[in-house]
């Protein structure tokens, strides 16, 4: 986080923002919990707001501003300030062993997705089981060799109190 200096400096740039004294300005990300994100909030506003106590909309607006990088003015000479991300898809040639690997995943997901027995919930969460052992099998063979023995370990251990969680 930084806060204002004593003599701002816009580097020259008429379009760039300078805080005015008492603001705080930061780019600082969160871990997406209420008590880190409050916490944030406390350094700009202790008066205002609370560790762990959530914040009206109206707060909110009061104190933050979002911008993302396409919603800023383009640079005084009228170039983009920064460069167009342009996706494109990235051929990859999977070894057969991979490829083969792959299907049975693939399999695996098929048949946990019809075999869930907890209606849409239980579709969901084995959705997102697959899916996160999908991504692992992508990462990397020790992302997904670690993710497969917690699965596997989760599989096979007998509820304590007749429930699934």
């Amino acid at each position: 986080m930084t806060t204002q200096s004593a003599k701002p400096e816009n580097s020259g740039n008429p379009s760039t923002p300078v805080p005015a004294p008492g603001q705080l300005l930061s780019a600082t990300p969160h871990n997406g919990f209420l008590n880190s994100f409050t916490a944030l909030l406390e350094m700009l506003d202790p008066n205002r707001f609370a560790v762990g106590i959530k914040p009206t909309d109206e707060q909110l607006k009061r104190v933050i501003v979002r911008r993302m990088k396409s919603e800023l003015p383009p640079l005084w000479n009228g170039k983009d300030r920064f460069p167009r991300r342009v996706p494109h898809a990235l051929e990859i040639d999977h070894s057969d062993e991979a490829r083969e690997a792959y299907a049975k995943l693939s399999e695996y997901a098929r048949l946990r997705r019809g075999d869930h027995g907890g209606g849409k919930a239980g579709r969901t969460a084995a959705d997102f089981v697959t899916t996160l052992l999908k991504k692992r099998f992508l990462s990397s063979p020790k992302a997904f060799a670690e993710t497969v023995a917690t699965h596997l370990k989760t599989m096979t251990k007998e509820p304590s109190d007749g429930t699934l969680f």
